[in-house]
């Protein structure tokens, strides 16, 4: 489906979860990249997707450091942008690929 989800608020939220990834990883984590998808489901409702794939032991995520990701995020958007639902989840650098390929690409519309 189409997204409502405008495309700089897409990149507005790419940019504040790199900024927050980059200040607060923990220890012997590295962020290897950031995947921002909005998708509208077939209820209607419209919700972004961060990825975070990181590289490291996934024992030194902290689940409150991760949990409170996407209400850091809201906290960071206009007014008018805070009711955008937001999913976050880290994925090992090394599960990325195949995560991608089976749950992420057919969000992401084709471009022509």
């Amino acid at each position: 489906m189409v997204t409502r989800t405008p495309k700089y608020l897409v990149k507005k939220i790419d940019g504040i979860v790199r900024q927050i990834v980059k200040e607060e990883m923990p220890d012997g984590l590295t962020m290897e990249d950031v995947c921002v998808v909005a998708h509208e489901d077939e209820f209607g409702e419209e919700t972004v997707f961060v990825y975070v794939v990181y590289g490291g032991n996934y024992k030194r995520l902290d689940p409150d450091w991760t949990t409170s990701l996407p209400r850091r995020i809201r906290g960071q958007l206009a007014e008018d942008e805070q009711d955008t639902v937001v999913f976050k989840y880290f994925i090992h650098k090394s599960e990325w690929p195949r995560y991608f390929k089976y749950n992420v690409a057919r969000w992401i519309p084709a471009t022509s």
